[in-house]
């Protein structure tokens, strides 16, 4: 097996579980270490002063991310506190990417918030007479991509399904008030929650 070298850190393991932090040049060569730091260092918890996220350089050198070939796009694993400020300082409609019965992508526009209770995780709902929602308990890995022009965000992960009725309708009408809609309108509606627990973050700046 070859060592890893130059930009070849896009094949490392993925950068779920313990070993979150960056890849360091001991461990681009062969070692009987994890090919990761355990744990990244702390992180700013605001947007810089031009109101945007910290750079792909400066969110590496807090130990953030993993440097990647490159210098506009970095890894992490961890929805920090500057990335969710910056995902919620105004309404954003992300594009949720799901595996559909052939194998191919399919992609949908979707409102979302964070699960209050795990601060991993991505909340969404859809109709349970929806395609995706068939699709989503076939294959539960997905991608949800965020973007401002140049500048965007791409979660990826596994999605849970809370198919309880009372739940699920309870929170469409919570992100129809986020979104400034009509919550009674989905009154009557069969909904299903869909969580989506974020394993992967890729950041280009």
């Amino acid at each position: 097996m070859q060592p890893l070298t130059g930009t070849a850190t896009l094949r490392a393991p993925s950068l779920a579980g313990p070993y979150a932090g960056r890849l360091s040049g001991a461990h681009r060569g062969r070692s009987s270490h994890p090919p990761y730091a355990a744990g990244p260092k702390a992180v700013p918890n605001a947007l810089n002063s031009a109101g945007r996220v910290p750079t792909a350089a400066a969110r590496y050198d807090a130990g953030m991310t993993t440097k990647v070939h490159d210098p506009e796009l970095d890894v992490g694993n961890v929805l920090t506190d500057d990335l969710r400020q910056w995902m919620t300082a105004r309404l954003r409609y992300p594009v949720l990417a799901v595996v559909d019965a052939s194998g191919a992508p399919t992609q949908s526009v979707m409102w979302f918030d964070f699960d209050p209770d795990r601060p991993d995780t991505i909340l969404m709902n859809t109709k349970t007479d929806r395609a995706k929602y068939r699709w989503l308990k076939r294959e539960p890995r997905v991608s949800l991509l965020f973007e401002d022009e140049l500048e965007w965000v791409a979660l990826q992960g596994r999605v849970e399904l809370d198919e309880d009725p009372e739940r699920a309708l309870a929170d469409i009408k919570a992100l129809a008030r986020r979104y400034g809609s009509d919550p009674e309108r989905f009154n009557g509606q069969s909904r299903v929650t869909i969580r989506m627990r974020v394993e992967r973050v890729i950041r280009h700046d």
